[in-house]
């Protein structure tokens, strides 16, 4: 026989001597892979329940290695310990032995009331503990659990600490902190502060009563009325946002932005479009590699672009600072009353405002400039085109000259308010047309 042959059949009677004594009870397969194993034993589920009476320490700490917990906070002055457990054997009656030494545990260190069980006796993979608790909604709760499911319900505040595991937490009169993995997060109605940190999950938050910080990589983020300052550090990760009442501060990257409705900003990110509908306050961005997006602002506007895409619609406030190349620029019906700083290279901009106030200044290189001119504005204009033309399309005709392959246009020189705009590029056409008529 050949060697390979050989081998196979040495598995094969392997296997056969493996699943007999398995058969037999004499050989447990079980493998410590997440509860997973080659020949799985059937489950088994028992209960048992505890009662506490008052007085009660203010924190009620949970502590479980596998399984999920359920908290749920009531009127009621006692405290309600439901322990489910669930059990991998051969037969139920294997399945009771281990039950019947199995056992939540319950006691009070200083200001804590300890709650647990002695499942670290028996097998990790074969024993599940599930709890499902009563307890008084003044308490404050701090779990810890993983490889399941964590939810919280009306309870003074909470700690929760479940890798590999779910967490929600709804109706907490206080602070709020969650640190999980791989499993999402869903909060609503916190009356305090909400503290997040996950990796490889979904985040969904809403109904916040303070302020918001969430530390997260690799999974999508919602967040919906938070009334408190914001600040996200979720890199890879996408992020929604709808109704902030307070300022938002960003750092992510690769990954898509949208906010609706908000109250100012700071982003930090690279190759992300960013999509900003409905702001009241300032924004500050720095971005390369992606797209902007800015319609219906109120507030100054500062960006830092590289590669960077960017359309601004209906905006007002008192400076725009806008920096980037390679990318078209796009603003429309914009108002800004100080200040309008635009430097640009190696692009194209389509420019029209609303109005113009103080300074409009294009300081740009390689760059195609549109500019539709608002009716019977008179500001001061000056343009500077090395190497490129310029294309006047007004009734009025404006001073024009070419000295060394540079054009030079100026125009309405005579009013003399405070306004004035001033254009400079190179070797592209600048454009300067009448708006359409209405």
């Amino acid at each position: 026989m050949r060697g390979r042959e050989i081998l196979v059949l040495l598995l094969i009677l392997f296997l056969g001597i493996a699943f007999s004594l398995y058969e037999k009870g004499q050989l447990d397969l079980a493998l410590h892979l997440d509860s997973w194993s080659i020949f799985p034993f059937p489950e088994y589920e028992f209960s048992e329940e505890i009662r506490l009476n008052p007085p009660f320490p203010e924190t009620l700490a949970l502590s479980n290695y596998r399984g999920k917990i359920s908290l749920i906070g009531t009127d009621e002055e006692k405290v309600v310990i439901h322990l489910t457990k669930i059990i991998k054997a051969k037969t139920r009656e294997e399945a009771q032995q281990i039950a019947l030494q199995l056992h939540p545990l319950a006691t009070i260190n200083g200001s804590q009331l300890l709650v647990t069980s002695n499942r670290d006796e028996f097998s990790a993979p074969r024993v599940q503990t599930n709890f499902q608790l009563l307890i008084p909604r003044f308490l404050k709760v701090n779990l810890k659990n993983s490889y399941g499911l964590v939810r919280i319900e009306d309870v003074a505040a909470a700690i929760v600490n479940n890798p590999h595991g779910a967490v929600e937490a709804t109706n907490i009169a206080g602070e709020v902190e969650i640190n999980n993995s791989y499993k999402q997060v869903v909060v609503q109605n916190i009356g305090q502060k909400l503290t997040i940190k996950s990796r490889h999950s979904s985040v969904k938050v809403k109904q916040i009563g303070q302020s918001v910080l969430i530390n997260h990589r690799y999974g999508p983020l919602y967040l919906d009325d938070i009334q408190g300052a914001i600040t996200i550090e979720a890199h890879h990760s996408q992020v929604k946002g709808v109704n902030f009442h307070n300022f938002c501060q960003i750092e992510t990257s690769y990954q898509p932005i949208s906010l609706v409705n908000i109250q100012g900003a700071m982003i930090d990110t690279k190759n992300s479009n960013i999509q900003i509908i409905q702001n009241q306050g300032n924004l500050e961005i720095l971005n390369s590699y992606g797209g902007l997006k800015i319609i219906d602002s109120q507030g100054n506007i500062q960006i830092r672009g590289k590669n960077l895409e960017v359309t601004i619609q209906d905006a007002q406030g008192d400076t725009l600072d806008l920096e980037t190349s390679y990318r078209d620029v796009d603003l429309r019906r914009i108002a800004f009353q100080q200040q309008t700083n635009l430097e640009l290279a190696h692009n194209s901009i389509y420019l029209a405002p609303q109005e113009i106030k103080g300074l409009l200044r294009i300081n740009a290189n390689y760059t195609r400039i549109f500019f539709v001119w608002p009716e019977e504005l008179r500001v001061p204009l000056r343009i500077i085109n090395q190497g490129g033309q310029i294309i006047w399309k007004l009734d009025l005709p404006p001073q024009l000259s070419i000295t060394n392959g540079t054009s030079y246009l100026e125009a309405f020189l005579q009013e003399k308010n405070k306004e004035k705009i001033e254009i400079k590029t190179s070797y592209e056409k600048v454009i300067v047309s009448p708006s359409p008529k209405k």
